[in-house]
């Protein structure tokens, strides 16, 4: 199992429309940073569902339900589709704020370049922000 860090627009899917409809399937963008992280994400790997915007932090863990496939309406062949569904919720939000003060997680690139919405978390850095999530 890998671990994810997936950067979501509340104005698109907020957590409380995640919980909602409990599974979704994600448009993957062209980004050419992020693009080989979409190719390399499997089933049952689970991600860190960051909320993007003003207030950034992270709620919940969504897990892969299949791995990212052809958009059928992209004509280019280029653009990906995720599936996802909810893992579980944290007991409480981890901001971006509290992440980058942890000397481990300072000057992980999965927070120094927030504009790819979707790059590697290595297993101490999931286990660091799931503690500070309330998740043991």
């Amino acid at each position: 199992m890998q671990y994810w860090f997936l950067r979501a627009d509340p104005l698109v899917y907020s957590w409380k429309e995640m919980w909602l409809l409990k599974k979704i399937t994600l448009s993957c963008p062209r980004s050419t940073r992020s693009l080989p992280y979409f190719l390399e994400i499997q089933p049952d790997d689970l991600c860190f569902f960051f909320l993007a915007r003003s207030m950034k932090y992270i709620v919940g863990v969504v897990r892969v339900v299949k791995e990212a496939y052809p958009d059928p309406v992209d004509v280019t062949k280029v653009q990906k589709k995720l599936d996802i569904a909810v893992a579980y919720q944290l007991v409480r939000p981890v901001y971006f704020k509290r992440m980058i003060q942890h000397p481990f997680l300072a000057d992980k690139p999965f927070l120094t370049v927030l504009r790819a919405p979707l790059m590697p978390v290595d297993p101490k850095s999931w286990e660091i922000i799931s503690g500070m999530g309330g998740i043991d």
